[in-house]
């Protein structure tokens, strides 16, 4: 029990229930009601708690101290209130702030990890051209005819590596009745991406051949595209003969090739009239913009004629225009890319027309 001093928080007891032997002393405090300390380091601990500080607030305000009990009911409620608060929306200039903590931390992280893409562009920002070159040469995962393209796998031989290639990723060789040198075609494109790191699709380049895997797994992009890119592929199919047993490829000499684009883009008046009278709108869809002055020299004109003569959808139309505004593409190799095309179609459609008037 306490004495009479009201200010002198620890005294000293001997309740003849509670001690354990004769002379035995046990203290109280007033800061901890109801408790009893065994001794005086308990209660010299006792004084460094927060309940101790606690009560003794409430002591100085003439407020009566709170069980060990309820203080700490107190204490949990007052931790769940700080984190609802917490996790209440920042404002801007907070989130601004934990944008730019999150940043730095993950720089931290990254340029102490050598194969992280930071470290990877801290290695090569003081090279020249030939260096880097050299460098990805001799930083790239050996590779041969049975690995994978789209992995680290490692098949028997070229013809497993296909067939796991197929069944894993969906991936093909397009025309592949064409293709003369299959070998060398899988071992270009294994140059890409493990030597260069760059997506077979989208030309997009990444800082590791680990990356740009990851990448055209993730996208679904585990594939390679014959048609517009040609001349790049040149080496490995037969164009010629592809160009013959399609429908929809022309082999077209270069000469050929030369002078009927001089013809288009000096305009033949005559054409153009023929064209004005007899489509008003309709037929192949060309003389009503023809007669306007488009022309396959200008990006626009191209494309749109482009979708008309349906060697292009809309959305396609919108994806390149994209590309173009976001700096992936540009209008000079775009209109060098389908201008062709583009001539091919307007050919079929003029034949098209002249067989329906010999037919009538």
């Amino acid at each position: 029990m306490l004495r009479s001093e009201p200010n002198k928080p620890m005294d000293t007891v001997q309740p003849a229930s509670e001690a354990t032997g004769e002379g035995a002393v046990a203290y109280s405090c007033y800061t901890a009601p109801g408790e009893t300390f065994l001794s005086e380091a308990d209660l010299k601990a006792h004084y460094r708690s927060e309940l101790h500080r606690f009560n003794l607030k409430r002591k100085v305000a003439g407020l009566p101290p709170l069980p060990r009990e309820t203080f700490e009911e107190r204490e949990a409620r007052r931790e769940t209130a700080e984190q609802a608060a917490a996790s209440k929306p920042k404002g801007a200039a907070e989130r601004r702030i934990a944008r730019e903590e999150k940043r730095q931390q993950r720089l931290a992280s990254q340029s102490s990890n050598p194969h992280s893409k930071a470290a990877h562009f801290a290695a090569v920002a003081a090279m020249s051209p030939d260096e880097y070159v050299a460098h990805k040469i001799e930083s790239a995962p050996t590779f041969d005819e049975a690995t994978d393209i789209f992995s680290r796998h490692q098949s028997k031989d070229l013809h497993d590596n296909l067939s796991y290639m197929a069944k894993t990723h969906g991936f093909y060789v397009p025309h592949l009745e064409f293709c003369s040198d299959l070998p060398g075609l899988i071992g270009y494109l294994q140059e890409k991406v493990y030597i260069g790191n760059v997506a077979l699709r989208t030309g997009k380049q990444f800082h590791s051949a680990e990356a740009v895997q990851a990448h055209m797994r993730a996208k679904g992009q585990c594939s390679f595209q014959l048609e517009g890119n040609e001349d790049e592929f040149a080496p490995f199919y037969d164009l010629e003969a592809l160009a013959a047993g399609s429908p929809l490829w022309e082999a077209v000499s270069d000469d050929e090739y030369e002078s009927e684009l001089e013809d288009v883009e000096e305009g033949d008046e005559d054409d153009d009239a023929d064209d004005g009278e007899g489509a008003e709108g309709e037929g192949d869809g060309l003389g009503d913009d023809d007669d306007d002055g488009a022309s396959l020299g200008d990006f626009d004109s191209l494309f749109e004629i482009a979708v008309r003569l349906g060697v292009l959808s809309e959305a396609q139309f919108d994806t390149l225009t994209d590309a173009v505004a976001s700096g992936e593409a540009t209008e000079e190799d775009l209109a060098r890319k389908y201008r062709p095309l583009v001539m091919r179609a307007k050919r079929r459609a003029e034949r098209g027309d002249d067989d329906d008037d010999d037919g009538d």
